[in-house]
């Protein structure tokens, strides 16, 4: 049922997702463009969700931008608050030279999580949540499991 639904929402934001290379639970791992991973100077923990986008956004990618920030404000407001938990919206047509951009080199539109603490940063495609492009309630619970996995 999982893999039918996915492959339904392929065909709805055709051109958001490429093949860019997938491990089995729908995730690029990535580091940053030389694969070593970049280093932070903080003495904590943070997050950072970044949603990479093109001028031009089919209705699931503005649902994704649109959803992370309602779940991130809703569940995480005192963390948004302190910058424990941070939410960027990158258009790679206006803003290619983004810091974010450079390290992740993204394909297509798609959700970053990005964890940054004093070993350095590590970024990670969350590919599942276009699984959840139109059900609000369905992508407020995968991302939240997202950020309370990444503190675990």
């Amino acid at each position: 049922m999982r893999l039918l639904a996915l492959a339904m929402v392929g065909i709805l934001v055709m051109g958001c997702l490429s093949d860019a290379p997938q491990h089995a639970n729908n995730s690029t791992l990535v580091q940053n463009n030389t694969g070593t991973p970049f280093k932070y100077t903080k003495f904590q923990t943070d997050i950072v969700l970044v949603k990479f986008h093109r001028n031009y956004e089919c209705a699931e990618c503005v649902n994704i931008g649109v959803y992370t920030q309602n779940t991130l404000s809703k569940h995480y407001p005192s963390e948004l608050a302190s910058g424990k938990i941070s939410y960027r919206d990158v258009n790679l047509d206006t803003d290619p030279n983004n810091e974010f951009a450079k390290r992740y080199n993204p394909y297509y539109q798609s959700l970053y999580i990005i964890v940054r603490n004093p070993d350095g940063e590590t970024g990670r495609e969350l590919g599942s949540a276009w699984g959840y492009a139109n059900d609000a309630q369905g992508f407020e619970n995968y991302l939240k499991g997202e950020i309370e996995g990444t503190w675990g």
